[in-house]
């Protein structure tokens, strides 16, 4: 673990260090909810997308409108969203007790 700001120069800095032959896979969970300005989750999104071929994220739903929309319109009270490179994939309970995969509804 490192302290570091995810929105800045820090993220990039740990990407680099990454083995070159290693997959590179940047996952989180239940922290960009704390990122309070919707622009700054949004420029992390896009940066993480150029940084690495997956991204992993679980969060509330309101913290991605955007890939919440594209998650169909059953919204399980309380659950995360699980999302792959800025796709809805399931909803998850927050501490990981259970997942459900999202059929194809959009």
């Amino acid at each position: 673990m490192l302290k570091g700001d995810l929105r800045g120069s820090d993220l990039v800095r740990l990407c680099s260090e990454a083995p070159k032959d290693a997959t590179l896979v940047v996952f989180h969970t239940a922290v960009l909810d704390y990122v309070s300005d919707p622009a700054d989750r949004e420029a992390f999104a896009e940066q993480v997308m150029r940084l690495s071929p997956y991204w992993v994220s679980n969060e509330f739903p309101r913290v991605f409108p955007c890939i919440a929309t594209c998650a169909g319109k059953r919204r399980p009270p309380g659950r995360f969203l699980l999302s792959m490179n800025g796709c809805p994939v399931a909803w998850t309970d927050p501490h990981g007790a259970s997942l459900e995969w999202i059929a194809d509804e959009a």
